[in-house]
């Protein structure tokens, strides 16, 4: 049995290695950390989310003002006399890091004593700009979480030119005064603390020599002491946080870098005792950026689809960004530690998608292993034979970050390319059927595999036997499915086979739209074949129904599901029968037609252009299409190029995969009634079963 159904048509468009010990700072601002030669570079955001840094420097001080200062990220910018007279003051700071250095000492009968804190607070400020999803019959939440990982890096001190010395002779031209005796002293304890990794070193050292007469004392040496020069670093951690948007676009997160320095030294009037310290770190964040974590699938954003060949491939994008204020980062440690990976997984045949990260600069990059070449490639690379096996292989799935832990994740989708035939073999056998005039017999199976939008929808849908893909020989775009009965005696079936013709398809380009119809108290003349005159009747609403993508998949096959049920159940039959009275030839019986709503003398008894046997299959496919509803989550055909955005105004539909790209509603459903559109009918007595009258 054919089905047809009037059709709506628009025109298609294009569319590392690890870090080594570092060697300890020798002498002067220059060579006082790596830091000290990176320049300020501003981190350039990935689109929908920003990241600000927002501090400043605090520095206390007491006691004697050493020599040094503070330095930027290296770049010298205050000494320690920032505060002017003041113990206490905060500073001009843009950086993620700072470095500082002090050189100190006492003697010739001088005693220094210096203690220093600093202290960097750093307040990461993230601002979020969510789509505003205004659709009719559909919500969507977007991600209101970003989580990230917090890093601090080359966290270290270390000490320089540590010396004690005295001496009672003269050593000097003019020669000083000569002691009887001398001696000097120093200590120190300096430390960076964050929250992730300490650094510390302290010592005391000191030197002393006698003569015994300072009158006589010109045959007397002197006393040396250099002690080794200690160090503690280039310590480096990190955590994974998380914050919420909550209901407004902004979130921060807070942090601190701090050091602490202790200074003392004093030498008698042939001594002196002093030497350099200094220290540093450096923080940062690194956030996932591909695909993008505040991604919204549902208007286009983090959406992929395989490719149309075989093998079948499927790249996704895997990747974090660091940022850092000030100060460039070597970020190899943490990509060691670094994992991309998808959830649920999606198979692949021979590559392993996310066998290690690398690093690139600021960037951590996913690489797959390559099982033909045994090499790597960027990104989650899937490679197979065919398509995955099942429909649920495709759609909503996360990219997820993780460094040890789970870091944060994105949302994406993932789609097949509809009219392409690399799914899987098996599945329903294709045919070429006949021109709607001939006998309804296949001329013959069909070489090729039948589309992956009919393999994917069948197997989403139930799988249900008995249901073939089908090629019309003249192309005529008006059928969409076909019922092939055979009888075994009278009106006894012995075999039903339904086909799903190619005008199914999201990419033909075609709507399905589907009659309504309603209850209605008629009054009919009396006919010659029956008396019929005033009773409630099946009525053409003026309202229809347009669907697309799986749905139209649906709405056909319940359609001639519904036909197969009526000739098993003996409500519709072709053959002449004694025991049936069917004087319209509609193949349905005038006592059942008197008691299901429709007049038994006419064909066309509800609408001139359907026989009553179609109205009801349609009433019946309207019911079970309403209970599938929600089958259009489950539609992953990609968009078939066309208009992605739906940014012609005139284009009320949208055709494609229904889900890919940015519709203005990815629910498939458009009741349509004179100029009012609309996801819910306007009338609220559609009949979604056939009537029965007592």
């Amino acid at each position: 049995m054919l089905r047809f159904t009037r059709i709506s048509q628009t025109r298609q468009g294009q569319v590392g290695k690890k870090r080594g010990r570092q060697e300890p700072i020798r002498s002067g601002i220059g060579s006082l950390l790596t830091l000290a030669t990176l320049a300020l570079l501003w981190c350039q955001p990935p689109e929908r989310l920003q990241i600000n840094l927002q501090t400043h420097l605090d520095l206390v001080a007491s006691g004697d003002i050493p020599e040094g200062g503070l330095a930027p990220c290296g770049i010298f910018r205050y000494g320690w006399a920032a505060c002017d007279s003041r113990s206490s003051c905060s500073l001009e700071w843009f950086e993620s890091c700072f470095g500082f250095w002090a050189r100190w000492g006492g003697g010739s009968g001088y005693a220094f004593h210096s203690t220093l804190d600093i202290t960097l607070p750093l307040a990461f400020r993230f601002t979020s700009h969510p789509p505003t999803l205004s659709i009719e019959g559909y919500t969507y939440t977007p991600k209101r979480s970003l989580g990230f990982l917090y890093f601090v890096q080359d966290v270290g001190v270390a000490s320089t030119d540590l010396i004690a010395a005295a001496s009672c002779g003269p050593y000097e031209s003019p020669p000083p005064p000569c002691c009887a005796t001398a001696s000097s002293e120093a200590f120190f304890e300096v430390s960076v603390q964050t929250s992730l990794a300490r650094a510390s070193i302290a010592d005391d050292f000191g030197a002393s020599c006698a003569c015994g007469d300072a009158a006589n004392c010109a045959d007397c040496g002197h006393d040396l002491n250099e002690p080794p020069y200690p160090y503690d670093g280039w310590h480096q951690g990190y955590r994974s946080h998380q914050v919420s948007f909550a209901d407004g676009i902004t979130a921060k997160h807070e942090e601190d870098l701090h050091a602490h320095l202790l200074l003392q030294a004093q030498g008698s009037l042939c001594a002196a005792a002093g030497g350099n310290v200094g220290g540093g770190a450096g923080a940062g964040l690194v956030v996932q950026s591909a695909p993008h974590p505040l991604g919204v699938p549902a208007i286009g954003g983090n959406e992929f689809v395989w490719s149309g060949g075989s093998p079948a491939t499927l790249v996704i994008p895997a990747r974090a960004l660091g940022y850092t204020w000030g100060w460039e980062p070597d970020l190899s440690w943490i990509a060691e530690e670094t994992v991309f990976r998808v959830e649920p997984e999606i198979p692949s045949d021979d590559t392993k998608p996310g066998e290690r990260t690398v690093a690139r600069g600021r960037e951590l990059v996913a690489q797959s292993l390559e099982g033909q070449t045994g090499g790597y490639v960027d990104d989650l690379l899937y490679r197979s034979k065919h398509l995955p096996p099942h429909n649920s292989d495709f759609g909503k799935k996360r990219v997820v970050f993780e460094v040890e832990d789970k870091v944060d994740y994105a949302e994406i989708e993932v789609f097949y390319p509809t009219d392409m035939k690399n799914h899987p073999p098996g599945g329903p056998r294709g045919y070429l059927m006949p021109s709607l005039i001939d006998p309804c017999q296949p001329i013959h199976e069909l070489s090729e595999p039948s589309p992956n939008w009919f393999y994917y929808y069948w197997d989403a849908y139930g799988r249900h036997e008995d249901v073939y893909f089908a090629k019309e020989n003249t192309n005529n775009p008006r059928v969409f499915g076909r019922l092939c009965e055979t009888y075994a005696a009278g009106c006894t079936i012995a075999s039903i086979k339904i086909y799903i013709f190619d005008t199914v398809s999201p990419c033909s380009g075609y709507v399905h739209v589907l009659p309504l119809f309603r209850l209605e108290y008629r009054y009919l003349e009396p006919d010659e074949c029956r008396d019929v005159y005033s009773s409630a009747f099946i009525t053409r609403s003026d309202e229809e129904l347009y669907v697309y993508g799986i749905h139209g998949y649906i709405e056909t096959l319940e359609h001639e599901l519904a036909h197969k049920r009526h000739f098993i159940d003996g409500i519709l039959c072709f053959r002449t029968d004694r025991n049936r009275v069917d004087n319209d030839w509609d193949g349905l019986d005038d006592r059942w037609e008197i008691r299901h709503g429709l007049h038994p003398c006419y064909y066309r008894s509800v609408d001139p252009d359907l026989p009553d046997y179609e109205v009801i299959a349609y009433i019946e496919g309207y019911g079970n299409l309403l209970s599938a509803k929600e089958m259009w989550k489950h539609d992953w055909a990609d968009d078939c190029g066309y208009d992605p955005c739906n940014t012609n105004p005139q284009n009320h539909y949208r055709y494609g995969g229904i889900q890919k790209a940015c519709p203005p509603s990815p629910f498939p459903w458009r009741y349509v009634r004179d100029h009012r559109i609309a996801a819910t009918p306007f009338y609220n007595d559609l009949l979604t079963k056939i009537p029965e009258s007592p």
